[in-house]
């Protein structure tokens, strides 16, 4: 499944590269008239699902952010709107809640800490503790504060939130947290656990396009519930890249091919790039996956020390 995510858009709808899902992790009214409910409820249907229409995509899935006064407004009436344009199939809108495309598990989260009086201004960070155990990809707007992901680089000050941190890292099951919100932050992927958190956030905080959107693809390992799957070591090339082949066993026992050569993924039936393991010693992360032989390909990196 690929994945393409991005944050802040302000009224920005860029093009896309053809994708499976597009993740949007708030902020979408634009700059200068987001305090407008009427203008931005007509600027929503005009442009913004016009937009996403005609997106090279199967889903959209998007979440508000703290610029979003109107979608805070309409709360799940946006739902309706998005129905009267025949597009509820392909445009998903997440308030705290979750969407399930192809078993994969998506969660949005819009909330955001120390900005009151600004949409979805939460002062305890309740939301984040009902993320669900079983996510596959969370949305939000707000960064955690892990590593440099919530510091904005331009002032150097980290915005990111401890009690959102706490969620995604007591959750080892979430492949990808995307967020937004701090635009000139560290856009870096970050690895915790087995999780890779984003911030995919689009704008510089001039508000003009200075970021990629980020694109990754999210791995369905095959059988998961009916045999066991397993990677096996199979080489490492000149390039210092390590290979496994992925081979699936009819029974419960751990197959091992030598000392540490053989490990059963964990998480549940999703790895995603940027998945990481430990193999003799080195800490090593996926950066290819070739569909055809079942094959891995892992690099070694330097891991991420710094977490909340």
């Amino acid at each position: 499944m690929k994945i393409c995510a991005l944050s802040d858009l302000h009224g920005n709808l860029p093009q896309l590269e053809p994708c499976d899902v597009v993740c949007i992790c708030g902020d979408i009214a634009p700059i200068n008239f987001d305090r407008s409910t009427d203008r931005c409820i007509y600027w929503f249907r005009t442009a913004f699902l016009k937009w996403c229409s005609e997106l090279e995509c199967e889903k959209v899935i998007f979440i508000a952010g703290n610029h979003d006064f109107f979608l805070d407004l309409l709360g799940h009436k946006t739902v309706s709107i998005i129905e009267e344009y025949e597009l509820e199939n392909k445009v998903i809108y997440l308030e705290n809640s979750e969407y399930v495309y192809n078993n994969v598990r998506f969660y949005g989260c819009p909330n955001v800490e120390n900005l009151a009086h600004w949409a979805y201004y939460t002062p305890d960070g309740m939301e984040y503790r009902h993320i669900p155990e079983n996510t596959d990809v969370l949305l939000t707007h707000m960064a955690p504060k892990i590593g440099e992901i919530g510091r904005d680089l331009t002032v150097i000050r980290d915005f990111g939130s401890l009690r959102l941190a706490k969620s995604i890292t007591s959750n080892r099951k979430i492949k990808y947290a995307f967020c937004g919100h701090i635009h000139d932050g560290d856009h870096t992927p970050h690895f915790v656990n087995d999780t890779t958190l984003v911030n995919v956030a689009i704008l510089n905080d001039d508000y003009e396009i200075a970021y990629n959107p980020f694109y990754t693809e999210l791995i369905l390992l095959p059988n998961r519930y009916n045999d066991h799957n397993f990677f096996i070591f199979q080489n490492k090339d000149d390039d210092d890249l390590y290979n496994f082949k992925l081979v699936l066993e009819n029974n419960l026992g751990h197959r091992i091919i030598g000392e540490n050569e053989a490990f059963d993924p964990s998480g549940g039936p999703f790895i995603g790039l940027g998945y990481n393991i430990q193999y003799q010693g080195k800490d090593l992360q996926l950066i290819n996956f070739d569909a055809s032989t079942l094959t891995f390909t892992f690099q070694e990196y330097a891991k991420d020390k710094e977490t909340t």
